[in-house]
């Protein structure tokens, strides 16, 4: 009977099933992909809610539903309910395992994944054919940054054409352990919500993003010694100079030494995607080189000069937001003038302070020894009494004595 499958279907869904059920119903239903947050919902929440969404749908109250207590019709209508959320859930699953499976307990894939899909997003290009030249990850000047704005702003990008994969680009690697299941999640989200043919226009992105890792994968030589240390301190020093050279790639700043391995490999990875094959070897042998040259002066105790790379300090978005109020302005060379005009009044009011320390212990060096003086002419007063007053009293004992 249908209400034996209704129950079992409430009762013996996992988490993940329940929501992929809700969301199935909601895009029937018209509603948003992102009326439903689930952050908060625990199993007991999420029947509740499938529970409630079948029972408007069908316009059945809710207590006939769990009671089994349905007419003939409904019983129908139920069952059709139930072979319906079956059919498509098992479909997107088999969509799922064949477009994204490629990610799961994949950390090299999944790196490539979240920066690619990024990039997607923020221009609007979802031409992936083998180099993707128009993506760029490297720190460019502000004119060049807004160029490139410019020059993806025609009809070929289509910036927000792209809009609807944010949710995808929402999760870094670096930031949680569960990133393929929360890409999962999203893009269920996505699908679910969109129409058969930009279901098709997912899927189809989806898979070029894949057939783009493929032939860097294939390309790229991963053993090399820069990829393969485990020094703690060289591959935290090779984090920062890359992170710091390519700053556009959209993954979280790490301190966990695995996770800088990992965005060490992506950036080389993606850096391989969107340029020029003989440019890159270029490219790669230089970095490489830069990698193993500080190994070599490590290894044989040489301190490395300071650079002016090593001189950039990385300010959190609040304190950045803080430095743009402080200067009045959000341009580099306006924030850099404004903190040199704050470190020189520091200086000089660091210089003024010691400055009037010295004074002020010169004048109590002068008023100790003044005091000092003063108290010599006093004991030497005080000894002048007593010696006139003795002199007296030895007088005085000789005329008794006589």
């Amino acid at each position: 009977m249908s209400s034996y499958r209704y129950l079992e279907l409430i009762k013996k869904s996992t988490e993940n099933e329940l929501k992929r059920y809700i969301r199935i119903i909601e895009s029937e239903s018209g509603y948003s992909y992102a009326i439903t947050n689930f952050n908060n919902y625990n199993k007991a929440n999420l029947e509740l809610t499938l529970k409630e969404l079948i029972s408007k749908k069908l316009k059945i109250a809710r207590e006939s539903l769990d009671n089994g207590n349905l007419t003939e019709i409904e019983e129908y209508e139920l069952g059709d309910c139930i072979d319906d959320l079956f059919d498509q859930s098992r479909e997107i699953q088999y969509e799922f395992s064949n477009h994204i499976g490629w990610l799961n307990n994949e950390p090299r894939a999944l790196y490539f994944f979240v920066v690619i899909v990024q990039a997607i997003v923020n221009t609007g290009n979802t031409a992936l054919s083998y180099p993707v030249t128009t993506f760029s990850f490297e720190d460019k000047s502000e004119s060049e940054d807004k160029s490139k704005l410019q020059s993806l702003s025609g009809e070929k990008y289509l910036p927000r054409y792209t809009d609807y994969l944010k949710p995808l680009a929402d999760f870094c690697p670096n930031k949680t352990g569960s990133t393929y299941d929360n890409l999962v999640s999203a893009l269920e989200v996505i699908i679910t919500s969109s129409s058969p043919r930009e279901q098709q226009s997912t899927y189809r992105l989806l898979r070029n993003v894949e057939s783009l890792y493929t032939t860097v994968f294939i390309k790229r030589n991963a053993d090399r010694k820069a990829f393969k240390t485990d020094d703690a301190e060289l591959i935290n020093w090779y984090y920062l100079s890359l992170t710091r050279q390519y700053p556009y790639t959209g993954l979280s700043i790490t301190e966990d030494i695995d996770k800088q391995k990992q965005t060490i490999m992506c950036i080389f990875d993606v850096l391989c995607a969107t340029t020029e094959p003989n440019t890159f070897t270029k490219l790669e042998d230089r970095l490489v080189e830069k990698f193993n040259r500080r190994k070599r002066d490590k290894a044989n105790g040489k301190v490395s000069k300071t650079t002016k790379e090593e001189k950039t300090l990385t300010f959190s978005e609040s304190d950045w937001a803080k430095l743009i109020e402080i200067a009045g302005d959000s341009a580099k060379n306006g924030i850099k003038a404004k903190l040199k005009e704050l470190i020189d009044k520091e200086l000089a009011n660091q210089k003024d302070a010691k400055e009037g320390n010295v004074d002020q212990d010169s004048n109590d060096n002068l008023q100790a020894t003044q005091t000092h003086q003063e108290q010599q002419e006093q004991q030497e007063q005080q000894d002048d009494r007593l010696r006139h007053f003795l002199s007296k009293e030895r007088i005085y004992a000789d005329l008794l004595s006589q």
